[in-house]
């Protein structure tokens, strides 16, 4: 078995995994939805950190955010398992603001966050299974 002649072995067809793959799957996700999306937030993320000169990236701001972002972060992974599982629950707002009136009634009376934190866990439970 001999190649045609002219032909050279380095101008055959490329495997599938080479760049030029993974460059036309990139081109791709970056025309839909998620990508348009995630390019979006790396140019804001840039934009911030120089209007910020280096603050965006302090440790205290990053704590903050994290701090911040979890109040959504929680409820929000609980709804993922309950849609994934092929249920629905539309409570989860109304049952967030209940257990932390609840919650912070418990802090009124000088239960500590170590006591309180599994509370809101069992309360939450209880309330989501009825």
């Amino acid at each position: 078995m001999s190649l045609k002649a002219g032909a050279r072995p380095d101008k055959l067809a490329r495997p599938p995994t080479s760049i030029h793959g993974w460059v036309r799957a990139a081109a791709r996700f970056a025309k839909g939805r998620e990508g348009v999306l995630l390019i979006t937030l790396c140019l804001l993320v840039i934009v911030i950190s120089i209007g910020s000169h280096g603050a965006f990236w302090a440790p205290v701001n990053l704590n903050n955010l994290m701090v911040s972002a979890a109040v959504t972060a929680i409820p929000a992974i609980g709804m993922t398992l309950v849609i994934l599982t092929g249920g629905i629950d539309v409570s989860i707002g109304s049952m967030l603001g209940l257990v932390a009136a609840i919650g912070g009634k418990f802090f009124e009376a000088g239960w500590s966050i170590p006591a309180v934190a599994p509370l809101f866990c069992l309360i939450g439970a209880a309330f989501g299974l009825v």
